[in-house]
């Protein structure tokens, strides 16, 4: 029995080493090595990530991926075409499918499917992803100019660095002011001014138009009213911020302009510049009727 030991050894073996070549010409690929062709492209492209064979009218192509390719400044990637019909290595030429873009400032994707047909023209452009910009917005700043308010260019300086902090620009935010007291007026609309730059200089020049009295309502309400007809966008989302100092004259009708606001998907902040007043009704209605929507 022991003498049979080292034969099975030797015969498993043989079995193993077959079985072994059989799987290695399985998996064999015939390569031509006199007729071969070499296609160069960008490393930092990715040039080659993808490859697909492709023939039209008669003629042959290898299509190439490359990812990482940049269009201009923005790396959107393409597709080549090269020639396989062709004895002598060629250059291959770009799809151009990066050119398809989204001509709207307010809109985003993360992925940009062309459709292209077998003669590699472009058919179609689908954005799978398409977003709109968080930034999209229109916003009205209701400002209190009452008498109450004061000094005014610590209340300008404080609009001023609120506004810098805004992506204004076209297909982006666009800001509107409103400043109020007794009365209300149209400091400058929405649209008006195209860039932050702008904004900042149309800030700086209002001057405080005073009044005896602070009609917070009223200020609200001209500002759904009116404020957001002026220049305001389809889709873009409506936010009013509220600059107060003091209760206003005109508290019982806050409750309704609040709702009515809401009810038009405006979003609401209310700014107490006085630290005496911060935790007043009117604050909490004007600022967390919001939350609450």
């Amino acid at each position: 029995g022991l003498d049979l030991f080292p034969a099975l050894i030797v015969k498993t073996a043989v079995c193993v080493l077959l079985v072994l070549s059989l799987i290695f010409k399985l998996l064999c690929f015939n390569f031509d090595t006199k007729n071969y062709k070499i296609f160069h492209g960008s490393i930092d492209a990715q040039f080659g990530y993808t490859v697909q064979q492709h023939e039209t009218g008669g003629r042959q192509w290898l299509l190439v991926g490359a990812p990482f390719e940049y269009t201009g400044q923005l790396q959107t990637g393409d597709v080549y075409k090269c020639p396989l019909d062709i004895k002598s290595s060629s250059n291959c030429s770009r799809l151009d499918l990066g050119e398809q873009t989204l001509n709207h400032h307010s809109l985003y994707s993360t992925g940009i499917c062309t459709k292209a047909n077998r003669n590699f023209k472009l058919t179609q452009t689908i954005a799978p992803a398409l977003q709109r910009c968080e930034t999209f917005m229109d916003i009205v700043i209701v400002l209190d100019g009452s008498n109450s308010i004061y000094p005014w260019y610590e209340v300008q300086n404080f609009i001023m660095n609120i506004l810098q902090k805004f992506y204004i620009g076209p297909g982006q935010t666009q800001v509107g002011v409103i400043q109020y007291g007794s009365t209300v007026v149209h400091e400058f609309s929405l649209g008006e001014y195209q860039t932050t730059e702008d904004v900042l200089d149309a800030a700086k020049n209002i001057d405080q138009r005073g009044g005896e009295e602070t009609r917070t309502a009223l200020g609200i309400s001209v500002a759904r009213l009116e404020a957001f007809q002026r220049g305001g966008r389809p889709g873009a989302q409506k936010v009013m911020i509220v600059i107060t100092d003091g209760e206003s004259h005109d508290s019982p009708q806050m409750m309704e302009v609040v709702n009515q606001s809401k009810k038009e998907n405006i979003t609401m902040y209310a700014i107490a510049v006085s630290p005496t007043f911060i935790f007043r009704a009117e604050i909490r209605i004007i600022h967390y009727s919001s939350l609450r929507s």
